[in-house]
């Protein structure tokens, strides 16, 4: 499975709180992923909706499926630690489903429907006009941009409003979705979708030949809006379900550590036109294991390690990692009095920690 990851943050965060400030947004392209019955998934990377909103596009192929009915696709957020299938009211997600096997070029015949979920198959119904705005309940029968037709439809109803040529109809059981979340606060949050660029809406009244008075309609979710993962899973049905160009954008959740820049100096002196190196440690404790973070992923101020080892450096007991870095690749402003390490765990975790440092001259 493919992973590119672009983009860089600069906000920092104390483990377990809710970080304040103002972060950048990382994009990150997950690649594709093929379900079989009763598959599913996660990715391990953590998101933080209250520091910024998140977009979840991916292009999902249902044509494979081999009986309509109960044949039920989940994608979208969900809380830290809760099931990748019905994640119920702690996440928010879209549930595609084959409904009917109804073949018939001349004629519209919907036969897959997609709905924003927060609990299965209960709670069907939307209840936010924008992103900020939740609002009564509300569901209709008559609704726009929730079924699609894989064939074709007949020349009068190719005419309806809202009616697009390989977006509503004719779509062959592929849909490019995108679904964009925000937070209105820590456990609360909205979202919108569209569907092969078609935005959900409900009509109120009755149906009519005319954009539906609930539109764009969107729906509430709960959950921890600071620590939520992108999940993937589908029901029955048979056959298979591919997820393509699976990509994230929003603001990841960083987890604060405890650094030492030349355990056991004080002050951290550092001459950056030495040819030497410059020791960093990461420290282990109770909250934190030092031995999970993965030293591929290493980086401070802007240079890679060229060794580390894992051992106690302040004596506390705990199991701290050890890097070493090229002083003369280290990129410190002059007049800096501190200095940061990133990094990643082997779990998915995005570390940061800082130090003081003396910069001194030949």
């Amino acid at each position: 499975m493919k992973k590119t990851i672009l983009g860089i943050l600069t906000v920092l965060v104390i483990l377990g709180i809710t970080p304040a400030g103002t972060a950048s947004p990382t994009t990150i392209n997950y690649g594709n992923v093929t379900l079989n019955n009763w598959n599913s998934g996660n990715f391990v990377e953590i998101w933080d909706l209250t520091q910024g909103d998140l977009t979840l596009s991916y292009t999902i192929d249902m044509s494979g499926i081999a009986t309509a009915g109960w044949a039920v696709t989940e994608v979208g957020i969900r809380q830290v630690g809760a099931p990748n299938i019905d994640p119920n009211q702690v996440g928010g997600w879209m549930q595609s489903n084959y409904v009917f096997n109804l073949p018939n070029p001349n004629t519209l015949d919907n036969e897959d429907m997609h709905l924003l979920s927060k609990h299965g198959w209960l709670n069907q119904y939307y209840d936010a006009t924008d992103a900020n705005t939740i609002v009564t309940e509300y569901w209709s029968g008559n609704n726009y941009g929730f079924w699609f037709d894989r064939d074709g439809v007949d020349q009068w109803q190719a005419l309806l409003w809202g009616m697009s040529d390989g977006d509503t109809y004719n779509t062959v059981g592929v849909y490019e979705i995108v679904i964009t979340y925000h937070a209105i606060d820590a456990n609360t949050g909205t979202m919108f979708a569209t569907i092969n660029g078609v935005q959900q809406g409900l009509y109120i009244g009755g149906w009519k030949d005319a954009q539906p008075e609930f539109y764009p309609a969107g729906r509430s979710f709960t959950g921890n809006m600071a620590q939520m993962q992108i999940f993937y899973g589908r029901g029955g049905g048979g056959g298979a379900v591919s997820l393509s160009d699976i990509t994230v954008t929003g603001t990841l959740y960083w987890t604060s550590v405890q650094i030492d820049i030349k355990p056991g100096s004080d002050p951290n002196s550092i001459n950056l036109k030495s040819k030497g190196v410059v020791p960093v440690a990461v420290l282990g404790s109770d909250v934190f294991d030092a031995t999970t973070v993965d030293p591929s992923k290493v980086a401070f101020a802007g240079a890679t390690p060229v060794r580390w080892t894992l051992e106690d450096v302040n004596g506390d007991g705990y199991m701290d990692m050890l890097f070493h870095f090229k002083t003369q690749e280290l990129t410190i402003p002059s007049g800096s009095t501190d200095a940061t390490l990133t990094g990643d765990t082997t779990d998915g975790l995005h570390i940061m920690g800082t130090d003081s440092v003396n910069i001194v001259k030949e």
